[in-house]
């Protein structure tokens, strides 16, 4: 492992949430009330951000296979959509607003949908740059290994920030393994896809089901 990388890439993570976080954390509203030049700055941050990592990782490659990209892109798609989309789903869930005002995506404002976006997207650089950078000299099933404790722990912070942190700790221990196989094999796109999919299908399911 080379542990000044590992330094480094923890760096750029604190350095990219710290913002973020802070205001998740200690903000009235949370996300809820950010202006849009706010986020917009907030989303630069995460594309410059996600921009170095992969510029530091040569031996990253990308699957240009039709079906991952078709699926990635359609997923992009509906993405940019989703916060017009997801209002002719179900209902608001009101009471969940109620209950906790820093709820932000499933209030379909299109700014947190770009933000989270590029939120995104910087996970999916700093987990290209562990796997390929930091753990690059070891062998694949160690590097499968590494990866899934470093986020498991990397995720237990978000036990502090986040609403119901338990689902997204224990989500996180079987995106370990499969997110590494994935971006290991050139499948980044299809580990975002994925990524993305889980947050629309979590809004979808708050709208059908709470009131």
């Amino acid at each position: 492992m080379e542990w000044g990388k590992l330094v480094y890439l923890l760096v750029i993570i604190l350095i990219g949430y710290l913002p973020y976080k802070a205001i998740q954390r200690y903000s009235k509203d949370g996300f809820a009330s950010i202006s849009t030049r706010l986020a917009f700055l907030m989303t630069t941050w995460f594309l410059l951000l996600s921009t170095l990592l992969i510029n530091q990782t040569p031996n990253l490659f990308v699957n240009t296979s039709l079906v991952s990209i078709v699926g990635f892109g359609i997923t992009v798609l509906l993405w940019a959509f989703a916060p017009y989309l997801l209002r002719r789903i179900g209902k608001v869930p009101t009471q969940v607003i109620i209950d906790n005002p820093k709820s932000y995506l499933i209030r379909t404002q299109p700014k947190m949908y770009m933000l989270k976006f590029c939120e995104i997207l910087f996970q999916q650089a700093k987990f290209a740059y562990l796997l390929f950078e930091v753990l690059g000299g070891l062998p694949q099933i160690s590097r499968i290994w590494w990866f899934s404790f470093i986020i498991i722990f990397l995720h237990l912070y978000n036990m502090y920030f986040v609403r119901a942190a338990m689902l997204f700790f224990l989500v996180s221990i079987p995106m370990g393994p499969l997110f590494s196989i994935l971006i290991l094999n050139g499948y980044i796109t299809v580990a975002m896809t994925i990524h993305l999919w889980f947050y629309l299908i979590l809004v979808s399911w708050y709208r059908l089901r709470h009131p």
